[in-house]
């Protein structure tokens, strides 16, 4: 569709994992990786990059490059750092 440009990339049918380019608070541009590991809501893990045509080139061309491998690899360390919560 013209007038659009990618933001976001949506990966597996059951263990999804949504990586979504936006900004931070301070207004970063970032790249946010959304899975929901079990027994737990939706958790997020970021990457920012600098607040520049270059950032944000850079962030744009990760989410463009996202491969699977990549993307379990983050979803895998939300689960990591979040297994101490599960009850």
């Amino acid at each position: 569709m013209a007038g659009y440009t990618m933001f976001a990339k949506l990966y597996g049918e059951i263990n999804q994992v949504l990586v979504k380019l936006d900004t931070n608070d301070e207004g970063n541009p970032e790249l946010r990786f959304y899975t929901k590991p079990e027994g737990l809501g939706v958790c997020s893990l970021a990457l920012e990059f600098a607040d520049t045509d270059e950032g944000w080139d850079k962030a744009e061309k990760a989410l463009r490059e996202m491969t699977a491998e990549i993307v379990y690899t983050m979803a895998n360390k939300i689960k990591e750092s979040t297994k101490d919560f599960v009850v």
